[in-house]
């Protein structure tokens, strides 16, 4: 049912089920039943939005049920995830954001060091796509535990800055509003109230760049 469901709740529900069956039986049930086998194959199906969709739901359940036991299958995830953010069907990028935001709320220190290189590389792509995918992740880091986030952003932030000046819209789109995301949750004031203000300077330098700059 987690791909084949006829119904959202029917395909959720199958996740929130894989999710608690292997707390019950523990991490090395994963590879035992080969668990994570059959997610990957179903993520990578591009014939069905609902068995990639099934799959991340599958990913979020794990994750919220394991907590950081997880954490060292999120590499193996990764380039999934990735890939569903730049998916066509609005089901299955919708699933890839809230799978990531599980994701990020249970990584450790060590797990964001993990990813984070990852992810910072694929901006570095020449495919547009390849671009607001890793924007659309380094956004789901907003929700990283506090201690996480702030250790982070020194990397993140700039990055984001830089691809405010893409030349294609979509990437720059993507760029805001991952900006955004990561303002509405860091606690530093100054910081919080500067974003806003680079975002606007460096889509119209004209009419804000003073701003920026007294800011």
């Amino acid at each position: 049912r987690l791909g084949r469901g006829s119904t959202y709740g029917e395909r959720k529900g199958a996740a929130y089920g894989i999710g608690s069956v292997i707390k019950g039986l523990k991490t090395p049930a994963l590879k035992k039943f080969g668990v994570l086998a059959e997610l990957k194959e179903m993520v990578q199906d591009r014939k069905s939005a609902r068995l990639r969709q099934g799959a991340l739901f599958a990913y979020e359940r794990l994750f919220a049920e394991l907590g950081q036991s997880f954490e060292p299958y999120v590499v193996q995830i990764l380039p999934a995830l990735l890939a569903c953010f730049g998916d066509s069907s609005s089901e299955v990028f919708e699933a890839a954001q809230d799978a990531s935001r599980t994701i990020m709320a249970n990584l450790t220190q060590t797990g964001v060091k993990m990813v984070l290189p990852l992810v910072l590389r694929a901006l570095e792509d020449r495919q547009w796509r390849a671009k607001v995918e890793s924007i659309g992740l380094l956004g789901a880091m907003a929700h990283l535990a506090p201690q996480q986030l702030a250790a982070a952003l020194p990397q993140i932030v700039p990055r984001l800055l830089d691809v405010l000046l893409d030349p294609n819209k979509k990437v720059q789109t993507a760029a805001v509003t991952a900006l955004r995301q990561i303002g509405a949750v860091v606690r530093n004031p100054e910081i919080r109230e500067l974003v806003p203000i680079l975002i606007a300077a460096l889509s119209d330098p004209s009419r804000y760049t003073t701003q920026a700059i007294d800011a």
